[in-house]
């Protein structure tokens, strides 16, 4: 069955209403996204970086929205348990399963993108920063990628930049806990280490010129995190002098 088909006759929506959901509120709304130009711009400023290929060969983009204030409250809009308003996640995720398990039911493929994380790192950064210092936060960025393409020839993407505002937001709200697919809880700062982590590999494997692209790519995060960093290895070095003179 064709995917543009099942989407438009909202076969895959109808079934994925099947989803339980606190007291049946059906938080859940979905949007078709199938103009290519709309889902290329999703793709390449609003998604985590190894999102984008995923999004732009896909034919159909599913969002997912929900109705605010309407799951884990009561009438009088008191919380009706002590996970506030988190409930809302809980049910966005059972419906997203849902959909993928109704989607595959129908013969389509599909996969679950967490594009509203880009969304929440950029505006936490922009509340806790300011609007200007944000601002220059992504300029330093975008112009470290040019100056990285200009001095080097080596394509880039946004890869490092939506990688600059997770680090940003582990290094400052590292004991935050988010939940993964809206279900599995994650302190924020392990979120950080997995992908700095990944960005050190591809940075190892990469020649000269590539290694100077990826570090002018990262331009905004060490002007704003590099003293700090610095600072922290070295009292870390000292800590462990320290420790190892102590033992003697």
């Amino acid at each position: 069955m064709r995917v543009r088909a099942c989407v438009r006759g909202r076969w895959v929506v109808d079934l994925a209403r099947f989803s339980p959901s606190w007291k049946n509120t059906q938080i859940a709304r979905y949007v078709a996204v199938e103009d290519e130009a709309l889902k290329n711009r999703i793709a390449e400023e609003a998604t985590i970086p190894w999102s984008e290929g995923i999004i732009k060969g896909a034919p159909v983009l599913m969002v997912m929205t929900y109705v605010e204030k309407r799951c884990g409250y009561e009438r009088d809009g008191s919380f009706s348990t002590s996970k506030g308003d988190r409930w809302q996640n809980f049910d966005c995720g059972i419906a997203a399963a849902t959909f993928e398990l109704a989607a595959h039911e129908l013969g389509l493929g599909s996969v679950v993108l967490g594009i509203f994380f880009t969304w929440f790192v950029g505006t936490a950064l922009e509340r806790e920063w300011g609007d200007f210092r944000y601002t220059v936060y992504l300029l330093s960025g975008v112009l470290g990628t040019v100056l990285g393409c200009l001095l080097t020839g080596v394509t880039a993407s946004t890869y490092c930049l939506s990688l600059s505002l997770l680090l940003a937001f582990a290094m400052l709200y590292p004991e935050l806990q988010v939940l993964l697919f809206f279900v599995i809880p994650l302190k924020v700062k392990y979120f950080g280490i997995f992908a700095a982590a990944l960005w050190g590999f591809s940075f190892l494997s990469m020649g000269m010129l590539g290694k100077l692209n990826y570090l002018l790519c990262m331009l905004g995060f060490l002007l704003f995190f590099g003293p700090q960093a610095w600072h922290n290895i070295r009292a870390w070095v000292r800590r462990e002098q320290w420790k190892r003179k102590n033992r003697r």
